[in-house]
C-alpha cells in the first residue's frame, strides 16, 4: 500500500514553488507548528509561521523574487532536506542554502 504522506522532498520542493509564487501565505500549511528559522550570518531567529510570512512580505524587494533551485538533496527515513536555491528580485542576488 503506498503512502499519502508527501515525502520530505516532494514537501521542500512545494515550499520553494509556493514561495515563487509569492503567495508567501501558502506556505503556512507546509510549516511545522513549532517552526522557525535561523539566519546565522545575521544572528536572527524568526519563530513561527505568521513571523515568518509577514517577513517575507514586508523584506524590502525591487521586483517580485524569483526562485531558482540549484540542488535538492534529502533522505526521506530522517526526513532530513538541504536545497541550494538562488534568489532575486532583479537587483538582489542571494544564494540561500537550507537545512529543513
Amino acid at each position: 500500500m503506498q503512502s499519502t504522506v508527501p515525502s520530505a522532498m516532494k514537501i521542500v520542493e512545494q515550499y520553494w514553488q509556493r514561495m515563487a509564487s509569492n503567495d508567501f501565505a501558502s506556505i503556512t500549511e507546509l510549516l511545522a507548528d513549532d517552526f522557525y528559522v535561523d539566519w546565522p550570518q545575521s544572528n536572527e531567529r524568526i519563530v513561527g509561521a505568521a513571523k515568518y510570512v509577514q517577513m517575507n512580505q514586508e523584506y524590502p524587494a525591487h521586483g517580485l523574487w524569483q526562485f531558482s533551485i540549484h540542488r535538492l538533496f534529502g533522505n526521506d527515513v530522517t526526513g532530513e532536506v538541504v536545497s541550494e536555491v538562488a534568489i532575486t528580485d532583479g537587483v538582489q542576488h542571494p544564494l540561500a542554502i537550507s537545512f529543513f
